[in-house]
């Protein structure tokens, strides 16, 4: 499993992203992308989205991109979403893109879904946090603990 993002450094809730990085250090690889520094939003949309490609097409699987307007699920539709593809052999990929996002055309061809955490606007340090608790809920659920109650 691999979470790339987009982010000059760790930043806002670093301290608790570390936590689950070493919780899950075996199960997941964080993949850092330097943001591009320009001062036109499409060049850096397009630019972003192009790093991001180049690693989907390396690793040959499609991905599940973090979006305001993605799909929300539960945490235990989540982990059966991510189950499925994982029991089909699949490299579960999540990508969370830049300040302005990516380009929906561009990643079409290597796009599983699109993901939401919240319509509202977020910091992406406070995605990349939720998403590794819930990526670190998913594994407790899987193996079968108490950390998730339901």
């Amino acid at each position: 499993m691999k979470i790339l993002y987009i982010a000059d450094a760790w930043g806002h809730f670093s301290t608790e992203v570390s936590t689950y990085e070493k919780r899950l250090r075996w199960q997941v690889e964080w993949i850092r992308i330097r943001p591009v520094k320009h001062t036109e939003r499409a060049f850096v949309i397009k630019q972003e989205t192009l790093k991001v490609l180049e690693i989907l097409i390396k690793f040959r699987e499609k991905a599940y991109i973090l979006d305001e307007f993605g799909k929300e699920y539960t945490t235990m539709e989540f982990s059966e979403k991510i189950q499925k593809n994982r029991d089909a052999g699949k490299e579960v990929i999540f990508v969370i893109g830049g300040s302005f996002w990516l380009d929906r055309d561009i990643l079409k061809e290597y796009t599983e879904a699109y993901i939401g955490l919240s319509q509202f606007t977020l910091p992406h340090g406070l995605v990349l946090l939720v998403l590794s608790e819930q990526i670190y809920r998913m594994h407790e659920i899987w193996k079968g603990s108490k950390y998730h109650h339901e």
